[in-house]
């Protein structure tokens, strides 16, 4: 009878820890990303040169260094990514280098860090437009 209850004891104390610990790390998305949005920059307009741009979104801190030649990306170079666990994301700028846009798909459990660095790199891409 004791090792049942010890048996009980054991996954009451497991259940409670696990859902303090999901409880801990659910993100509010869209909350973060509300100011986040992402428009596309038509590379035709864009310079020669490497252009710095920067963005935060929450905890989520990214600083990029974007090289045009010819109206198109050549390098995307992340020069700062202060994240939580979105590390992951740093693959998306092979995508934008071989889409040659900004528009593609975030990477799947790193959505907030994926849109910082895609906003960065908006960013970066409008320092390099000629004024009219």
């Amino acid at each position: 009878m004791i090792k049942i209850r010890k048996k009980v004891f054991l996954l009451l104390i497991g259940f409670v820890l696990v859902s303090i610990l999901v409880g801990c790390i659910n993100v509010d998305v869209e909350g973060i990303l509300a100011d986040t949005h992402i428009e596309n920059v038509d590379l035709i307009q864009v310079q020669d040169g490497r252009y710095e741009g920067e963005h935060i979104a929450g905890e989520v801190v990214v600083v990029v260094a974007v090289e045009v030649e010819g109206h198109q990306i050549k390098d995307i170079e992340i020069l700062k990514h202060e994240n939580w666990r979105g590390s992951k994301a740093e693959l998306i700028v092979e995508n934008v280098l071989e889409e040659q846009t900004l528009e593609v798909d975030v990477i799947s459990g790193a959505t907030i860090s994926s849109k910082t660095i895609l906003k960065a790199t908006e960013n970066a891409l409008r320092e390099g437009v000629e004024d009219e």
